[in-house]
């Protein structure tokens, strides 16, 4: 899916900075308030580590050349959710996103047993955002904890769940 905007399309809310940063180093964030990154390496823990790393693996492994529906079943929470045809169409999907970005943060439910983990497209350069934003535009993977670990339970593009037929 093609994006027609030339700017990503963000709410801010919130407390916002008086003096409002602008991400210049990535004309299609420039709308967004914040900063390049710096080259100080971030920590975040293990756990952290293993559910973006989740993610990652992911897109990495369905944009491969490789292709094969029936590898994933170590990614998803169930079994019913392979299916050949949604992930052809998350494969499509993905095909379609250029420059992708990864957030470091992670969204947890009270009991953590949640993750919501977010994915950009177009990011040029590392940024941090320095106000809060609504941001829909983007892969966003919602994981559960499981006795097998992490596992995806859904994936979201632009907002829309891929794998809802």
């Amino acid at each position: 899916m093609f994006n027609l905007f030339s700017t990503a399309p963000v709410i801010k809310y919130g407390e916002l900075p008086k003096e409002e940063d602008k991400i210049v180093e990535n004309e299609y964030w420039i709308n967004t308030s914040g900063k390049a990154l710096s080259d100080e390496p971030r920590i975040i823990t293990k756990e952290k580590g293993y559910i973006l790393g989740l993610g990652w693996n992911f897109i990495q492994e369905i944009e491969s050349e490789n292709f094969n529906p029936k590898t994933y079943k170590a990614y998803f929470k169930s079994i019913k959710l392979i299916n050949r045809e949604i992930l052809i169409n998350i494969y499509h999907s993905l095909g379609n996103i250029k420059d992708l970005g990864m957030s470091d943060n992670i969204q947890f439910n009270k009991n953590k047993t949640e993750a919501r983990t977010f994915f950009l497209p177009q990011v040029k350069v590392s940024f941090v955002l320095t106000a809060d934003h609504l941001v829909v535009e983007g892969i966003v993977f919602r994981m559960e904890k499981t006795l097998r670990g992490w596992k995806i339970k859904d994936i979201y593009m632009n907002g829309r769940s891929l794998l809802k037929k």
